[in-house]
C-alpha cells in the first residue's frame, strides 16, 4: 500500500475526525505533502532502515521539533495501517523567549495611551491578560465583559489549508475554539483597561471584532504582527514580536506572584509545564535574588 493511501485512510478515518480539530489536520496535510509523500512515493516497504533515512532527511531540512512533528504524524500514519515500526523521535529544546523589559513596558504602555484606537488598545489588554495572538484576533466586543470586568477566552482565529478542491483559494481563515477546554477561559480586567473599554467601544456592536471595530472587517495574526512589529520598531524595541507580549504577561505575573498554578490558568495552559517555559528570568531577577540571600544572610546564621 503507497504512502498517500495510508494517509488518507488515517485522515479521513472517523477516529481523526473525532479527536483532531481543523487545525491539526491542515497541519497534518501540509506537512505529509512538504516532508513524507516526496519521500517515501518510490518506497515499496517500509521498514526500519527506511525510517532512519527519513529521521537522516528530515534533520538536514528541518529543525529538530519540526523533525519531531512530522515522524509522530508518520507513526499515527503507520500505527493506524497496522505497520508496527517503533520510531525513535529526535531531542529538541525549546528555546527561550524573551520578555519585554521594565522600562520596554512602560514605552510600550504609554505609546499605546498616547496613540489610542483599537489596535493599541488590544495590544494592551495582551499586555495586561496574556491571550494568544489568535485569540486576540477571534475577540469580539462581546468577549470583553465590561460589567464583570472580565475577558472572555472561548474562540481563536488560524489560517489553514483549504481542503475542498473546487475552492479557488489555497488557504483559508477559521474561527474555531480554542486547542484545548483549559484555554477557554475568564480574565480579570484592570480597571483603567475597563474605563478605557467603555469609552472606546460605547457605539460598537457587540458582534464587531475587538480589532477593528467592525462586524465585517478582521485582522488576522500576520497583519497584527505587522502592525505590533511597527510599533516595536517606532518605539527602538528590538528582537521581540507579538507573542512577546503573552510572554512578558506571564514573566511579570509571576514574578510579582510566584503563582505559578494562577498563571497556568490565566495562560490556559493544560499543564504547568508549558507555562513554566513562558517565564522568563533576566539578569535583573536572578541579581535581584541573590542580593535577596545577603539581605537575610542573618537569618542564614
Amino acid at each position: 500500500m503507497q504512502i498517500e493511501t495510508m494517509f488518507i485512510k488515517y485522515i479521513t478515518s472517523q477516529k481523526a475526525t473525532v479527536r483532531l480539530k481543523q487545525t491539526t489536520i491542515s497541519t497534518y496535510y501540509r506537512n505529509f505533502e512538504a516532508h513524507i509523500k516526496h519521500f517515501f512515493e518510490g518506497v515499496r516497504a517500509i521498514d526500519e532502515s527506511v525510517i532512519t533515512e527519513f529521521t537522516k532527511y528530515l534533520l538536514v531540512r528541518v529543525s529538530r521539533k519540526t523533525a519531531n512533528d512530522i515522524l509522530t504524524l508518520l507513526s499515527a500514519i503507520l500505527r493506524y495501517n497496522k505497520i508496527d515500526i517503533e520510531i525513535y523521535k529526535p531531542r529538541f529544546t525549546v528555546p527561550d523567549v524573551e520578555s519585554l523589559t521594565n522600562a520596554e513596558w512602560e514605552r510600550l504602555e504609554d505609546y499605546c495611551l498616547s496613540h489610542l484606537d483599537f489596535i493599541t488598545y488590544c495590544v494592551l489588554l495582551d499586555l495586561y491578560t496574556g491571550i494568544r495572538p489568535g485569540e486576540l484576533c477571534a475577540s469580539k466586543k462581546e468577549n470583553l465583559d465590561l460589567i464583570n470586568r472580565e475577558f472572555n477566552v472561548n474562540n481563536t482565529m488560524q489560517r489553514i489549508k483549504n481542503l475542498d478542491i473546487n475552492a479557488t483559494a489555497k488557504t483559508k481563515i477559521i474561527i474555531d475554539t480554542p486547542k484545548s477546554q483549559k484555554s477557554i477561559r475568564s480574565i480579570p480586567l484592570i480597571n483603567d483597561l475597563v474605563m478605557i473599554g467603555t469609552n472606546l467601544y460605547q457605539s460598537i456592536p457587540p458582534n464587531a471584532f475587538l480589532l477593528t471595530g467592525s462586524q465585517n472587517k478582521y485582522i488576522e495574526v500576520r497583519l497584527l504582527e505587522t502592525k505590533v512589529n511597527e510599533i516595536y520598531d517606532e518605539l527602538e524595541i528590538g528582537n521581540k514580536n507579538v507573542y512577546t507580549l503573552r510572554h512578558s504577561f506571564a514573566t511579570h505575573f509571576y514574578n510579582m506572584t510566584g503563582d505559578i498554578k494562577t498563571l497556568a490558568v490565566l495562560l490556559g495552559h493544560a499543564s504547568i509545564q508549558t507555562t513554566y517555559r513562558y517565564v522568563f528570568t533576566s539578569d535583573e531577577t536572578k541579581r535581584f535574588g541573590i542580593n535577596l540571600l545577603v539581605q537575610n544572610r542573618n537569618l542564614l546564621s
